[in-house]
């Protein structure tokens, strides 16, 4: 019989809800959701390890002044999660990042042992440049 997974939609939804809460809250919740083998890749870094993935994630709580995510859907199918969200980061020195993103998480024993996060890292500072974001707009629709 299989195991049914710890790991839920609905806790999810509680990770992404925490980043507005407490450091300590998220970080916790990383380590009870996530595989001591884990591993996590979005555009702008790998880690492995669940040690590494808590680390990645208290550094990236303690350069924002704030950090949101809104959830559109969490879905589940069988051993994987789909999430797409919106973030939202104002670092200490006043810079604001936004990016539209998708997250890809694989389960194993009802836990998170991969993660890959979808997002365009040019497009979330770009588009804060002036003059910048209307050439990147420009250069992504004559690829497109």
């Amino acid at each position: 019989m299989k195991q049914q997974s710890r790991v839920t939609a609905e806790s999810i939804k509680n990770v992404f809800a925490a980043f507005e809460r407490s450091e300590a809250e998220v970080l916790a919740l990383l380590a009870e959701l996530y595989h001591s083998e884990i591993e996590f890749r979005d555009p702008i870094q790998e880690v492995r390890g669940r040690d590494a993935f808590i680390e990645a994630n208290r550094r990236l709580i303690r350069r924002a002044q704030s950090i949101r995510f809104m959830v559109h859907d969490v879905v589940e199918s069988g051993d994987r999660i789909v999430a797409t969200w919106r973030f939202s980061l104002l670092t200490r020195v006043g810079a604001e990042f936004q990016a539209e993103a998708i997250s890809y998480m694989a389960l194993r024993d009802g836990l998170i042992v991969r993660h890959r996060d979808y997002w365009d890292p040019a497009g979330a500072v770009l588009v804060k440049i002036p003059g910048i974001s209307a050439l990147y707009r420009k250069l992504l629709g004559a690829l497109a």
